[in-house]
């Protein structure tokens, strides 16, 4: 962080001379801003014009911080325990339930463009991307038996499936909750306000918009060959083995539901700071 900040500073003084001899509105100004999102997390933008009707923002937010604060039964959100009633009695294997530690990691960067119909209006028009490159959840645990010993004889780690799925080498199952489009996910939008503001050295910037997710997906993992292999758990893969766990198809429910509607919503608040 100190590094960029160190970058950001050293161009913003050598724009200078350009921004005071001509001013086309052609990355010769910077601002930097501070952003609410009420779904997405709180973030850093930092935004320069292209002419008089085009800017563009590039920043980072996270929910991380809060996630660390919120707490259920003990548990904080960026870490905590969840107990899955999964119950499979064959070929040697006694399993009771799965035990999981989870966290949630809701954090993205994103490369926005604002079109702004009039050279002076502050209404505008918002398209680009948000990048993550991490699973919104990510959880690891064990399958244990009704005494609370692992129910996977270690014999078993990495080489044989249930359901589809197997613990890695170590014996770990493996479960990754993720947007269908999770490294990219285009976004397009209307706002009021200029981030670069040039009547004014403080900018005041709203967006409302959608995010095209493809929607929240499931994932567990087969480690048989020795690369994890995705196995989406969602409704079809329920109606193979609802026999065995019927208890866990009610909640896969409610993902198939969320797939439904691939969109997410954003509405952010900006203050932006004009530097030059």
């Amino acid at each position: 962080m100190k590094k960029l900040f160190a970058v950001l500073f050293s161009a913003a003084v050598l724009a200078m001379p350009l921004a005071q001899a001509q001013d086309s509105q052609l990355f010769n100004h910077m601002a930097i801003g501070v952003n609410l999102d009420l779904l997405n997390g709180a973030g850093l933008d930092i935004a320069m014009p292209i002419g008089p009707m085009f800017q563009v923002r590039a920043g980072f937010n996270t929910h991380d911080p809060l996630f660390g604060i919120i707490a259920f039964d003990g548990n904080k959100l960026n870490n905590f325990n969840t107990t899955v009633p999964v119950a499979y009695k064959d070929g040697g294997l006694d399993v009771d339930r799965v035990n999981l530690n989870a966290a949630l990691k809701y954090s993205h960067a994103e490369l926005l463009f604002d079109f702004f119909p009039s050279k002076t209006g502050s209404f505008h028009l918002t398209a680009g991307a948000w990048f993550a490159f991490s699973p919104l959840l990510h959880a690891e645990g064990k399958a244990l038996d009704s005494s609370g010993a692992n129910a996977v004889p270690q014999s078993d780690w990495g080489n044989t499936t249930v359901f589809e799925i197997s613990t890695n080498s170590q014996g770990t199952l493996v479960t990754d909750l993720k947007f269908g489009l999770n490294a990219v996910k285009p976004y397009i939008g209307l706002g009021f306000g200029r981030p670069v503001s040039l009547e004014r050295r403080v900018g005041f910037n709203f967006n409302l918009g959608l995010l095209y997710t493809g929607g929240l997906h499931l994932y567990s993992y087969d480690f048989t060959s020795g690369n994890p292999k995705p196995v989406e758990l969602n409704s079809e893969w329920v109606n193979k083995y609802v026999q065995n766990i019927d208890k866990v198809g009610s909640y896969l429910e409610y993902l198939d539901l969320m797939n439904k509607f691939p969109l997410w919503p954003a509405m952010r608040f900006s203050l932006f700071i004009r530097l030059f």
